[in-house]
């Protein structure tokens, strides 16, 4: 959710919201995210989190996340894909010229965390399964379901005994 929520506020300061891309005919469409994690936030600890614009290539466009603890700690990160899709066509965009400059422009002083590349590999089998109804407000502005639910779907449905053993 912090890495969500420090997306969307600095696409609402460079001004490429949803709503501002629908403009162009194109929506964002989260691909892939790679996340880290070194170490959980204590209750009520204030946390840090820093995002910027990573790169891009001729259809993917990069964002880096990283959060970290009241120390100044790192404590995780993640590289994150998006891409473009035209509304009309519900295809692929290639990335504009403006988001090309835009992320030429930003001085990025962080070292770059390599891009999520490749194959997930396929479940051989599942140790749990379980079912779950998407409801409204698992929807984004797209009509899908937000990629936060999914991870709290899948940590949801954790019998209690991985809850508790594995921190």
């Amino acid at each position: 959710n912090y890495f969500q929520e420090a997306a969307w506020l600095h696409v609402i300061d460079l001004n490429i919201t949803g709503e501002e891309m629908l403009k162009y005919d194109l929506m964002w469409v989260l691909n892939r995210m790679k996340i880290e994690v070194f170490d959980y936030p204590k209750l009520h600890e204030i946390v840090t989190v820093k995002t910027f614009p990573s790169g891009f290539d001729k259809y993917f466009f990069y964002r880096d996340l990283q959060l970290y603890n009241a120390n100044n700690e790192l404590i995780a990160q993640a590289t994150s894909t998006w891409l473009l899709v035209n509304v009309k066509t519900r295809r692929l965009s290639i990335v504009p010229d403006f988001l090309k400059e835009m992320v030429q422009e930003i001085n990025i002083e962080k070292e770059r965390l390599p891009i999520a590349k490749g194959k997930i590999p396929k479940i051989k089998e599942a140790d749990f399964q379980s079912k779950v109804a998407v409801k409204w407000f698992c929807l984004d502005t797209n009509n899908h379901v937000n990629h936060i639910h999914y991870f709290r779907w899948i940590l949801e449905e954790l019998p209690t005994i991985v809850h508790q053993t594995q921190s």
